[in-house]
């Protein structure tokens, strides 16, 4: 059967259904389903979910039957919002998939960034989990470049998951249902990334009443409204964000444009108990023109699309499927000059579809298989011009096609109480298809040779199989310990060697004749224990990474505007290893987890750093994190996290020369510095405007400060000359001078104060 929300219609992803008397039970898919297989009898059978009602059934079984649910909300404990976790929920469970679990209430309860809630902000302050920078949504997991982690919305693709530069993310925190993270081994249904697999499932829509929220912050606006197209039958789901920041900084009148803006819809229908339709949608838009009225404006915009239909089929009462299509689009734009329509463009577009199939053998065996079917566009760069002669293009490459085929099968066998284990693997194909035009370079990456491939032509194939294992082995009733395995490939990867926080100039590159597809393997081991009187989980891992074919850039790369981008790379091979500890309390008023994570990552890349290893930017051993929430009665709701992370690895300049008048830096060894640590303490509190009332309509009102501690944490240091009384140049590297060095950093923020009104109807 199903189990659902009962004020919403909304099914719950992982809710528990447990029989006592056989100790035995299972828990709901992504799309609320389960299926448990007992001999003939009478039964006690418990329905839990965190924050809701236990419901228990007596059921004759005497045949297949089906058993869908529909949970309540608990309201005794609604000024909590969240209440806690099972006590009787098997630990182990919980671990067993090695990933993250974020609820929109864990969410709510992390001060963010302006006022604004963030779900990956949010997920960087899980252990393993780094920021880019200060104000960044870009992220690092395990020693992965930030192209390693494969980001989904209703498993349809988000190629670039920022606003703003990176301040503000994608995803508007109402829309989510459940966020997932996968940090280590991946499910054999997700591949084509090294590095992790972050999906967002949205809410599918109020089916019993119509119901909505709104918020209106200094930065940001937002309204959802939702509710039934026919009760129990079909419902929609709309939610719209808006920027503020015109008004800011347009308070005198300037030609600058900044905004962005994101939209989802969703309609849900539920066909009858066996077929399920879902339809969805989301549109990100960001611009930022700048210039005066009166004078030639230019800027950079981007926009994010992406789609899916879904198909959920109970074929029997054991045999489900979910067939899903999708497509997935980015276009990024350099505006020249907004007045002759002079901009430079870099796309890629992807349509994906997938049929996955779950069948439930037996109570302790699952089987999960499928295929998945994608086409790539990938525009590397383009320039277009509309002048007073007419208009013009012109193609800096040809546009590149691939195709990617995946087949997959995976178990998951409880073979007694205490071993539990997830294997499977996954076999991909990737080719490349004219037309295309491939260079082909010498060892001194200088073109020597063109290749032209005609339309439709199948030029170049990759294949690979991709192996995952996870073993789990309960060792009591509240600990246990798990060793997962995984092999993954990636075939597409961005072009990028800026490291500054706030870029979104992006080209994305598919594996080709030039491009190996990038390759790594993980072994990892979690060992898991929770305290019951103190209702606190224990998490420790430990992890190796071995990373192949790994791309770096030349020194002084030119990557736009480069028809042989190709010849500015240079691969390599990468490691990474670390631990990480997360101590999460969960109930009662106080709550939270303290995180911390030591991790290192080295490269080694043919022609750079004269062929020894060396720090990325985003080797950062050290980091600490910790998120606490408070409930004060039932009106007041305090959070806090404070952060602190190892400066980013740097290159810096070992000595400096003068030649002909100018002064010239001398470079060591690559990344041979780091920036200053990086440490930040946020701050929120909420006060609920109603919270003992029962009525539909509720509001609250939300103060943060954003680095309430006036941290300045530098993303750039210069070396600037600086000039004596008597007119003459201290240069760093002159140690008779009076400074050996002569450093200057640039920070963005000081303290950030906002203020945001929520209301729920």
């Amino acid at each position: 059967g199903f189990v659902f929300d009962k004020q919403s219609g909304e099914v719950l992803i992982g809710a528990n259904v447990f029989v006592p008397e056989q100790v035995l039970g299972t828990a709901t898919n992504e799309y609320g389903f389960y299926s448990l297989t007992l001999p003939e009898g009478e039964y006690l059978v418990q329905f839990s979910f965190l924050g809701y009602a236990n419901i228990e059934k007596t059921i004759s079984l005497n045949c297949d039957i089906k058993l869908s649910e529909k949970m309540n909300f608990d309201r005794q404990f609604l000024g909590v919002v969240v209440v806690s976790s099972d006590e009787k929920e098997d630990i182990v469970k919980a671990q067993k998939k090695n990933m993250v679990s974020l609820s929109p209430s864990d969410i709510q309860e992390t001060p963010g960034f302006m006022g604004e809630k963030d779900i990956i902000k949010s997920l960087q302050l899980i252990p393993g989990v780094q920021s880019h920078g200060e104000g960044s949504s870009f992220f690092y997991v395990r020693g992965g470049n930030r192209d390693q982690n494969l980001i989904m919305i209703d498993e349809a693709q988000v190629y670039n998951p920022s606003h703003l530069l990176g301040f503000y993310t994608s995803f508007i925190p109402e829309t989510a249902k459940d966020i997932k993270l996968y940090k280590g081994n991946q499910p054999v249904k997700y591949g084509g990334r090294l590095a992790s697999v972050l999906h967002i499932r949205t809410n599918d829509g109020n089916d019993q009443r119509t119901s909505g929220s709104a918020s209106l912050g200094l930065f940001t606006h937002r309204f959802t409204l939702e509710g039934p197209l026919k009760k129990n039958k079909a419902s929609v789901f709309t939610s719209i964000r808006r920027s503020n920041l015109n008004w800011l900084i347009n308070a005198g009148s300037s030609g600058t444009d900044i905004r962005f803006s994101d939209f989802n819809f969703k309609i849900n229908w539920r066909i009858n108990s066996r077929n399920r339709f879902y339809f969805s949608t989301y549109s990100g838009v960001d611009k930022m023109i700048i210039g005066n009225p009166e004078e030639d404006k230019f800027g950079i915009t981007w926009n994010n699309f992406a789609f899916t239909m879904r198909w959920n089929h109970l074929f029997s009462d054991r045999f489900f499927s979910n067939t899903t299509l999708t497509s997935s689009n980015y276009d990024y734009y350099l505006i020249i000059s907004e007045e002759n329509n002079y901009y430079w463009n870099s796309n890629i577009s992807s349509v994906n579809f997938k049929n996955d199939f779950t069948f439930f053998h037996t109570p302790k065996t699952k089987q999960i298989f499928g295929i998945s079917i994608g086409g790539f566009s990938f525009n590397p760069g383009e320039i277009v011009a509309n002048v007073s002669q007419g208009s013009f293009g012109f193609s800096e490459y040809f546009m590149k096609l691939a195709s990617e085929l995946a087949l997959y099968q995976g178990f998951e066998h409880d073979f007694n109480d205490k071993i539990n284990i997830n294997f499977g693997y996954r076999f991909s194909s990737w080719q490349n298809i004219g037309p295309a035009s491939e260079y082909t370079y010498n060892q001194l990456y200088q073109v020597i040779d063109t290749t032209l491939y005609d339309e439709s032509e199948q030029y170049n194939t990759y294949n690979g199989l991709e192996p995952r294992l996870g073993i789990s082995y309960k060792i009591d009733s509240s600990s246990g310990v798990s060793f997962n395995f995984s092999k993954n490939k990636q075939y597409l990867q961005v072009l990028s060697n800026s490291i500054s926080p706030f870029t979104s100039l992006e080209i994305w590159l598919p594996s080709g004749p030039n491009i190996l597809p990038q390759k790594a393997i993980l072994y990892s081991l979690e060992y898991y224990k929770r305290l019951e009187k103190n209702k606190i989980d224990i998490t420790t891992e430990v992890y190796y990474k071995d990373m192949f074919n790994q791309i770096d850039y030349a020194d002084h790369a030119s990557m736009l505007l480069n028809p042989f981008i190709e010849s500015e790379l240079r691969f390599g091979t990468s490691w990474a290893y670390g631990a990480e500890l997360q101590i999460k309390k969960h109930h009662n008023k106080l709550r939270g987890w303290f995180g911390y994570s030591y991790s290192r990552t080295r490269k080694k890349i043919k022609d750079l750093n004269n062929g020894k290893p060396f720090s990325p930017f985003y080797d950062r051993p050290h980091s600490i994190n910790i998120n606490l929430s408070y409930f004060l009665r039932k009106n007041w709701l305090l959070s806090a996290n404070w952060v602190y992370s190892t400066g980013s690895a740097i290159s810096q300049p070992i000595g400096f020369f003068q030649y002909q008048g100018y002064t010239l830096p001398v470079y060591g060894e690559k990344n041979n510095s780091r920036l200053p640590d990086y440490h930040r303490l946020d701050l929120a509190i909420t006060y609920d405007l109603n919270a003992k009332s029962e009525k539909r309509f509720r509001h609250d009102i939300t103060f943060s400060l954003y680095n309430a501690y006036w941290r300045k944490n530098y993303f750039s240091i210069n070396y600037n000359k600086t000039i004596l009384d008597d007119g003459s140049i201290v240069i760093p590297s002159d140690n008779y001078k009076a400074s050996d060095l002569v450093p200057t950093g640039k920070y963005i923020f000081g303290i950030l104060p906002s203020l945001t009104y929520n209301l729920r109807f």
